[in-house]
C-alpha cells in the first residue's frame, strides 16, 4: 500500500548498516535496490506487512459485499456474521469502510481501515451474545 520512500542498497543487509535498515523498515518501507536485472524487493516490519494483508483481503470482502448488494451480503464467504445487522445497518457499514479504505490509501495507514472493520466485526459478536448485549442495553442508573 504504501511506496518505499527510503532505499538501501542490497549490500546495507549483509554489513554493519543492517542494524540501520531493519529500524528504519519498523517505521516506513525500505527499498532494497538490488544490482544488475534482479528486482528489487521492499522490506516492512511484521506488523505493518500483517496490517496491510488484512486490509487487502477485507477490501476484497468489501468488494463483493458491493457487488452483491446489502441484502445478499451474509450470504458471502467471510460475511456470514453480517446477517445480524440490518439491511440498513449493512449499506451504512458498507459506506463507513468504503470512507476508511479512502483514508488508509490517502494517509498510507491500513489500520484505519482495519479498526473500522474490527469495530463492526466486535458489534456483531456482541449482538450474537445475549449476556453481553443485555448488559450493554440495559437501563444505566444514576446515583443523584
Amino acid at each position: 500500500m504504501d511506496v518505499a520512500a527510503v532505499e538501501r542498497p542490497q549490500s546495507a543487509l549483509t554489513h554493519e548498516g543492517a542494524a540501520e535498515v531493519f529500524k528504519l523498515a519498523e517505521k516506513q518501507p525500505v527499498r532494497i535496490k538490488r544490482r544488475g536485472e534482479q528486482p528489487d524487493e521492499v522490506l516492512l516490519s511484521y506488523d505493518r506487512y500483517e496490517a496491510e494483508q488484512r486490509f487487502l483481503q477485507n477490501l476484497l470482502l468489501v468488494a463483493r459485499s458491493l457487488a452483491k448488494g446489502p441484502e445478499q451480503m451474509p450470504d458471502l464467504e467471510g460475511m456470514h456474521w453480517t446477517k445480524l445487522f440490518t439491511v440498513e445497518d449493512r449499506s451504512s457499514m458498507l459506506l463507513e469502510l468504503i470512507e476508511a479504505a479512502r483514508a488508509s490509501l490517502e494517509r498510507k495507514d491500513a489500520t484505519i481501515f482495519n479498526r473500522t472493520w474490527k469495530a463492526w466485526f466486535r458489534s456483531a459478536e456482541v449482538m450474537n451474545d445475549p449476556a453481553a448485549l443485555a448488559a450493554l442495553t440495559a437501563p444505566v442508573r444514576v446515583k443523584k
